[in-house]
Parts: structure tokens; sequence; C-alpha cells
């Protein structure tokens, strides 16, 4: 279980919430439930992977926090409905919504494929945005939500080799900001968290590892050449990132809606400095 910075500490800052976390099982999104578990939410760990998703609502139930194990598919429209009526059911209500699965297949330009073009398209929007309605029209009874969106800085126009998964993030920034207007009457917070480069956990490493294997590297100096592209020279952790979802979905972030939020050293708005700072580095 990944601990590390405020999130470690506990305060109750999402106490008594319901928090229905997608992707939970590992990543990200397990550092996300882990997360608002310490900070007092009951979590529902939506998770595509039966092993992956039922280790996480274990052990974040061991802790003393109340976890339940659904397995989803949120590429699957009728199952983000089946997974809204399975927690309503269980627990009566969700006051907060992590809309985090999806990711990348890594085909780049002239060689992704069709399949994996709409399979990128299916999670990492069409599944968003239909787990969103079927969660908002609860929330919208209550006049009560937070909802956070587990964006890219890719859809920010950063660069990536994968046309899908840009496509995707940009077009789940859009539907943030869709949403964060469309529900602002209801008192819905809607907002997005917009990574760059974050270590993970095993599998970024399995990622890492393999990448660096085919540039002639070691994990370790992978790890270090990704730093070097972050102006603070570090690679973020799911800590990170979780920590501003935790703050986004606390009543500190009230009057927060409809915002992009980055987290990632200051990668993509600073980029420009990066260049400078190489090249004052070989001038120097």
């Amino acid at each position: 279980m990944e601990q590390g910075g405020a999130g470690s500490l506990r305060s109750g800052r999402v106490a008594g919430k319901i928090a229905l976390v997608t992707g939970a099982g590992r990543g990200i999104g397990r550092g996300i439930a882990d997360c608002l578990a310490r900070e007092g939410a009951t979590i529902v760990v939506a998770e595509r992977d039966q092993e992956s998703g039922q280790k996480a609502a274990a052990e974040i139930s061991a802790t003393g926090s109340e976890a339940l194990f659904l397995p989803s598919d949120m590429s699957d429209v009728e199952d983000t409905r089946r997974v809204c009526h399975e927690v309503e059911e269980h627990f009566g209500r969700i006051d907060i919504l992590v809309n985090n699965a999806g990711g990348s297949l890594g085909q780049s330009l002239f060689e992704i494929e069709e399949s994996t073009f709409r399979k990128e398209i299916d999670v990492n929007v069409i599944g968003l945005y239909y787990l969103t309605e079927a969660v908002a029209k609860t929330m919208m009874q209550r006049r009560y939500g937070k909802i956070v969106n587990i964006a890219s800085i890719v859809g920010e126009g950063y660069p990536t080799l994968s046309p899908g998964y840009a496509a995707s993030k940009g077009a789940a920034i859009a539907l943030t900001y869709y949403l964060a207007g469309r529900l602002s009457a209801y008192d819905i917070n809607v907002n997005a968290v917009c990574p760059g480069s974050v270590r993970s956990g095993a599998h970024w490493e399995e990622i890492q590892t393999n990448k660096a294997r085919r540039e002639g590297l070691d994990l370790d100096q992978k790890v270090q050449q990704i730093a070097r592209q972050n102006p603070f020279s570090r690679v973020n952790s799911s800590a990170d990132i979780a920590n501003a979802v935790l703050f986004l979905c606390s009543d500190e972030a009230e009057s927060i809606t409809g915002q992009i939020l980055d987290v990632d050293g200051g990668r993509r708005s600073l980029s420009g400095w990066m260049v400078l700072r190489a090249l004052q580095q070989q001038d120097g």
C-alpha cells in the first residue's frame, strides 16, 4: 500500500463519504483509494481485474476502513449502470466519484489499429461519461457530489506517441467542462486532475523497464531520464495525484468546479523553461 505526503495523515477530510473509485486495483487508482480511505471515506473499488480489486479492498479493510470490491468493465455502458446501481443498493448513496479507469495501449501514428483506438475511446470517454451520468442522477437528488476525472497533460497538448490516448484524454477534459456547467445547478463539483509521468507501482515499472531495454538503459537510468523532464527533477508519485484528488473531494474545495489541475511538477506549463535549462547546461 503506497503512502506518502499529506495523504498519510488522518484528518477525516472526507469522513463518512461513500467514494466510488474506478480502476482502483493498482497504480494511481489504488493510491487515490488508499488516500480517501485514510481520510475517512468508505471505498468502492471498481476494477476489471478481479485479483487486484479484491486485494485492494481487503487491504483497505485491514486498515480499519470499509471497502467493497465490485468487478467492472468501464468499456461496457450497461456495466457502468450496474456498478452505480449496486453501490446505491449497498450504501444508499454515492458522495464521491473518481473516474480513474483507463490508459494508453501505446500504438502510435500510422500503426494504431482501429480496434485499439476504439478501445481507448470506449474506456477513457464513453465509460467515463455513462458512469458519471448514472451517478449524477443520484447526486442531483441529494444536491451534493464531488466528481473528479483523471485526465492527462497529453489531453492539453503535451506530446505523446499515442493518438488514441491524446484524443480520449482531450475528450475527458472537454466533458469535465460540460459536466461542471450542467451539474452546477445541483451543487455538484466536477473537476479534472491531469498527471504527467507517475511512478505508480509494479505495472509502471514493468512498462518503463521494457522501454529502458529498448533504449539500452536500466530502470534506474530510465527513471532519471524521466525525472530530468520535470522542472523539479523528480518523478511524480501516486500520492501526488491522490492528494490533489483528496482536496477536490473535500469541503475545502466547495467553490471549485470546472477546473483542470495539472499535477506534473510543472512539466507541461514549464516545458519551454526545461529546453532553456538544457541549452544553458550545454553552454556551461
